[in-house]
C-alpha cells in the first residue's frame, strides 16, 4: 500500500498524456521547479531534480545557483528496538551548468554544497503550523534548534549525526534528449563525492532515467510532469536501501504576466529503505511546492519556492524554502 499514491498518480499522469490535446509549450518560465525530497536520509540518493521538457539549443548554455533550507522533524519508536530522531536543518547550495549540444541533446553537471545544523527556523515553523491549523507532530514539544539525525535498528545506532557538518555533496552529471516538442528523455548519474559519515552523500553511485512532459492547456495555463526510475547501489550509512526507487512529479503553471508564472507542484517517491520497521522509513515521500518564476530579463529568471510535506508528513522535510537564479548564455 505504500506505493499506491505513486501508482495512482502515474495512472493520472499517463491519462493526461493521452487525452489532453498536444500544443507546444511556451518558454523556460513555464517549466517545473527544480526541487526534490530533501529528507536527509533520502536526498542521499539520485532522485532527479526536474528540468522540464525543453532542451537548450546548440551552443546555448545556462548556469543556475540555487539555495534551499529544509527543516526536518520526525521521530518514531516501534517498541522492538528500532527508533529514529530526525531533528535539524539542512542547507543546500546547488551550482549547475548545462549546455545544448545540438540535435535535441543537452548535458550538464550539478555540484551541491551542504550544511547540517540545528538551524534557526523551529519557532517560526511552529507558528506557521498554528496559523494554518497543521499538525505539529511533536515539534512544539521538542528543544528548539538542535541537531539530531539518529536511526537505531534492533537497539543499536546505525547512524548518528549530532554535530554541525558542512561539505561537498554527491556531484551529478546529466544528459537529456528531446523526443518531441513536448517530451524529453533524461538521465542522471550521481557520483559518491560526498562523505557518507557526515551525511553529505550515500557512498554509492546511483543512476536515474526520467521522461519529462509538458503541454499548454489554455492561453495562460500549462501542465507538465515527470516519471522516473532510480537505480541505487548500496550505501555506507549502515541501512539497507531499496534497489529501485520510483518517483513522479506533476505541476500546474498559470502565466500571470509575460514575465511572471505562478506554480504548484507535487513530487512523490516510493520508500527508500527496507528492513527498517519505522513509519517514516516505510512510507512514501511527498513534497508540495508552490511559488513563482520571475523573468528578470531576457537572460535571467528567479524561482521563489515554498515546500511542505503534504499529504504525507513523515518521509519528507517538515518545511522548506528555495530560491534559484538562472542565466541563459548565448553563443
Amino acid at each position: 500500500m505504500v506505493k499506491s499514491p505513486v501508482i495512482i498518480s502515474g495512472v493520472v499522469f499517463c491519462s493526461l498524456l493521452i487525452f489532453v490535446p498536444v500544443v507546444p509549450y511556451c518558454d523556460e518560465i513555464d517549466g517545473p521547479f527544480s526541487v526534490t525530497n530533501e529528507n536527509p536520509f533520502i536526498a542521499l540518493y539520485g532522485l532527479p531534480r526536474h528540468r522540464g521538457a525543453g532542451v537548450l539549443e546548440e551552443n546555448v548554455a545556462e548556469s543556475r545557483i540555487g539555495f534551499n533550507v529544509n527543516s526536518n522533524y520526525e521521530q518514531d519508536l516501534n517498541g522492538f528496538g528500532d527508533s529514529m530522531m530526525i531533528d535539524g536543518e539542512t542547507e543546500v547550495w546547488d551550482f549547475t551548468y548545462l549546455r545544448g549540444l545540438g540535435n535535441g541533446w543537452e548535458a550538464g553537471v550539478s555540484v551541491p554544497l551542504l550544511k547540517h545544523s540545528g538551524g534557526y527556523l523551529d519557532r517560526a515553523i511552529v507558528r506557521w503550523h498554528d496559523w494554518f491549523g497543521m499538525p505539529q507532530g511533536g515539534r512544539d514539544l521538542a528543544q528548539n534548534d538542535q541537531l539530531n539525525y539518529t536511526i537505531s535498528v534492533d537497539g543499536a545506532d546505525q547512524f548518528s549525526l549530532t554535530k554541525r557538518e558542512r561539505g561537498i555533496g554527491d556531484v551529478v552529471v546529466f544528459a537529456g534528449k528531446a523526443l518531441s516538442a513536448n517530451m524529453t528523455l533524461r538521465s542522471e548519474l550521481k557520483l559518491p563525492t560526498g562523505k557518507s559519515e557526515r551525511l553529505m552523500g550515500s557512498g554509492g553511485t546511483d543512476v536515474n532515467l526520467s521522461l519529462d512532459y509538458q503541454r499548454r492547456l489554455a492561453e495562460h495555463w500549462n501542465w507538465g510532469g515527470s516519471l522516473s526510475l532510480v537505480y541505487l547501489t548500496d550505501n555506507d550509512i549502515g541501512l539497507i536501501n531499496q534497489d529501485i526507487l520510483a518517483a513522479i512529479s506533476s505541476y500546474l503553471v498559470y502565466r500571470v504576466k509575460p514575465r511572471l508564472a505562478l506554480k504548484i507542484q507535487w513530487d512523490l517517491n516510493t520508500r527508500a529503505y527496507k528492513k527498517v520497521d519505522l513509519e517514516p522509513m516505510n512510507n512514501f515521500g511527498a513534497v508540495l511546492s508552490f511559488g513563482g518564476t520571475f523573468k528578470l530579463s531576457d537572460r535571467d529568471r528567479l524561482d521563489l519556492i515554498f515546500m511542505e510535506n503534504l499529504p504525507n508528513g513523515e518521509a519528507a522535510p517538515d518545511f522548506g524554502f528555495k530560491m534559484e537564479l538562472s542565466r541563459r548564455i548565448q553563443p
